[in-house]
């Protein structure tokens, strides 16, 4: 494996470790886990999680930015996010032209 490889590995465990340890403290809290409520049912033993395609103007021009479709200039990362514990769990950094529902991405987030 590369290093960049191993990077990644690194950081992944470190990530793990941090929810083994946080995580069960969270059921400690007077609430609970933070289960959510939608619509007002309860999804107790549910972790959701959030993709978001948000749009990040850039005032000047960087590596990777590109014009949106709202025409600014920026980028369109795609994120996903622990609904429930609002951590943001990864992100990849795309131009801004990218389209926020484009499978292609979805795809290449996964094998990251």
């Amino acid at each position: 494996m590369g290093e960049e490889v191993l990077r990644k590995i690194a950081q992944a465990r470190a990530r793990a470790r941090v929810r083994r340890h946080v995580w069960p403290l969270l059921h400690l809290r007077p609430g609970g886990f933070l289960w959510l409520t939608i619509a007002g049912k309860r999804l107790q033993g549910w972790v959701v999680i959030d993709m978001d395609a948000p749009i990040i103007t850039a005032a000047s021009k960087k590596q990777g930015v590109a014009a949106t479709w709202k025409k600014s200039f920026g980028f369109h990362p795609l994120a996903a996010w622990c609904a429930n514990s609002r951590e943001c769990l990864a992100m990849l950094l795309r131009a801004g032209n990218a389209g926020s529902n484009t499978v292609g991405y979805h795809i290449e987030y996964r094998s990251t």
